[in-house]
Parts: structure tokens; sequence; C-alpha cells
């Protein structure tokens, strides 16, 4: 149980740390955000953090897979800024060393807040659209700038962010790639 433990903490630390670090870029060319612009209602979201580390010289793998359930959250976008606003459930399955671990966390009452640009269909978010913790830990860190695609079809506006990142903790490399995507629904 106590290994069980360290590989679910190693893996938190490394995926609180997956957003932090990255310059953002002052060439980027701004679009016009008015497409962007309007209140979105939360339709799904979900995500994995894959996690590849060498741990007290054992190699170690951990997979956490994320799904939200009962939204009633929305995400009120304007030409460069958001808030976000309401309720939803997270499903987390980790897998670390081929062991599963299953839990399930509530969030009511969450409000946000960040900014963001557009160029072409790439957002550039500072900030966060989802809070997510596991027994208190942040999952994602909204510090520092994100990237992420988007495609609106109709009154449908889909998120997926994709980033992998390389980083050393006390000597330890960890190698993380993660993958979420949202949909919304314009209102």
């Amino acid at each position: 149980m106590k290994i069980r433990i360290t590989y679910f903490l190693a893996l938190l630390l490394t995926v609180s740390m997956i957003s932090c670090g990255e310059e953002e870029d002052d060439n980027m060319m701004s679009t016009s955000n008015s497409a962007l612009a309007g209140t979105w209602k939360a339709q799904s979201f979900g995500g994995s953090v894959n996690t590849s580390s060498e741990f007290g010289g054992m190699a170690v793998t951990t997979m956490a897979n994320i799904d939200g359930k009962n939204l009633d959250y929305t995400l009120n976008m304007t030409d460069d800024s958001f808030t976000t606003n309401g309720s939803y459930d997270i499903d987390i399955s980790l897998i670390a060393q081929g062991m599963t671990t299953m839990t399930s966390d509530q969030y009511t009452n969450v409000s946000g807040d960040g900014t963001y640009t557009s160029s072409g269909n790439q957002l550039m978010i500072t900030g966060q659209f989802f809070e997510l913790e596991v027994n208190g830990v942040p999952v994602m860190s909204g510090s520092g700038p994100q990237t992420a695609t988007y495609n609106i079809s109709g009154d449908i506006l889909t998120v997926s962010q994709n980033e992998q990142s390389n980083s050393t903790q006390g000597g330890t490399v960890f190698t993380n790639e993660t993958t979420f995507i949202s949909m919304w629904q314009k209102q």
C-alpha cells in the first residue's frame, strides 16, 4: 500500500507541474476572437495524463484517465478573457505499475477566470477552464500560458490540449504526456 501511495504522490507532483514554465510567444498573431465570445455550456470533458520516470532506482509508469460527469458548468468568453462558473463531478482511474485506483470527486460553486488569445485554430490560455484536484492536490496548474486547439462546428466548441513535457525534480526526470478534450454548446 505504501508503494501505491508513493506512485500516486509522484504522479500528482509531476502532473501539477505540466503547465508551468512555458514562455508566451510575443510574436503570436492575434485574430478576431468574436466567434469565441459568448456563453458556452459544458457538454463533456475528459483526458489522460501519462507519466514515466525513474523513482528510487525503479522505472515508474503511471496513467490517469479523467472523465467529467454531471456537468452544470458554463464558460463565458469575451474577446480576450473568460470566466467559468458552476459544478461538475470527475471520475479518475489511476494505473501505476499495474495497480488501479479509482476515485471520484464533486466540484460545486466553482468559479475561475483568465485571458486568452487566438491565432487560426490555436488558443493561448492563461488560467484554466476546469479546476481538478485529488485529495486537495491540483492535477493541473493554471499558472503560465497553455496552448490548445479549438474547432467550432455549428453551436459546438471543441477545445483540445495535447502537451508533452520533461522536468527534473530532486534528481528524478519525469516525462509527461497530457491530453484533454472539452466540448461546449453555445447558449
